[in-house]
């Protein structure tokens, strides 16, 4: 026989619960008191059938089936949160979760978000920043502006970025620069974990080097532009996402010998689950921003 669906406040108090680990701090957001967190658990608990917490001494913890409920429940609500306010809320109310790429987020989207906000003055955003693909959660974000190949099978997306990169630097040092093989004199600044590098930058255009190169590495390439415009060596970069550090005259592209990219940076949502009426205005938004 199925389990009976349990009355939703059981549910919404067992996902502050758990999501804090801690009944006194549930009780706080949800303006209750303890003993009427720790009941309600207890009923949901009964009506399961099994326990969702280990509870000790001075801590609590959820069990192997609290923590595979979680997820469920988080979902279910933030469904029927965003269905409410779809049908029920105006637009100029809405709030839409937007996981961004942390480059991305402060060298490209940053400079543009007060025309966004301008233009829709009550739409809420809530911008969560992440790097690599395993810290893109599922189910907590609508859109999500991330680099990568656009290899998501399970998720729609829309390039953003022309797939090419070239060197940029600050003018003091663009100014010593005359050909190819000058950049071998300052130090490279390479992003961890892209595909397309200074290596393959310096391949492409054929040049050699007797001694070692000094290159620094960073996990995300705002630094390196931040340390380019700071004057501590070239960095490799899309013209999008560092143009308007060229027209404030920070950083000037000394080269135009461009390498291909298999990656760029591409907006990204779940095919499985509809946008809601301002996720959809912000990717309008966005796309219009692009071209």
């Amino acid at each position: 026989m199925p389990v009976k669906l349990p009355p939703l406040n059981w549910l919404r108090t067992f996902e502050v619960a758990a999501r804090e680990l801690n009944f006194t701090v549930a009780a706080r957001e949800l303006n209750m008191t303890q003993s009427a967190v720790s009941q309600q658990i207890r009923l949901l608990e009964d009506n399961l059938g099994e326990p969702l917490f280990n509870r000790m001494p001075r801590q609590i913890s959820l069990t192997k089936r609290g923590r595979a409920y979680l997820p469920v429940v988080q979902g279910a609500l933030q469904e029927l949160q965003r269905g409410t306010s779809d049908i029920f809320s105006p637009l100029k109310d809405g709030e839409v979760t937007i996981e961004v790429n942390t480059a991305f987020g402060i060298l490209w989207l940053a400079p543009r978000l007060a025309k966004f906000t301008s233009q829709f003055p009550g739409l809420g955003l809530r911008i969560i920043n992440a790097n690599w693909d395993s810290e893109f959660t599922a189910g907590t974000a609508e859109l999500s502006l991330r680099h990568g190949t656009g290899d998501w099978p399970e998720l729609d997306f829309t390039r953003l970025i022309a797939p090419k990169l070239r060197p940029y630097c600050s003018p003091q040092m663009a100014a010593e620069i005359e050909q190819t093989a000058d950049v071998l004199k300052w130090p490279l600044l390479n992003v961890i974990g892209n595909q397309q590098n200074w290596h393959a930058w310096l391949a492409q255009q054929g040049l050699q080097h007797d001694t070692p190169l000094l290159m620094h590495k960073m996990d995300s390439a705002a630094t390196t532009v931040a340390m380019a415009v700071a004057n501590c060596g070239i960095c490799l970069s899309y013209d999008e996402i560092v143009a308007p550090q060229v027209a404030a005259g920070q950083l000037v592209a000394p080269l135009n010998d461009y390498v291909g990219s298999t990656e760029s940076y591409y907006l990204t949502h779940r095919q499985d689950s509809p946008l809601s009426k301002a996720a959809k205005v912000f990717k309008d938004w966005l796309l219009e921003e692009v071209s």
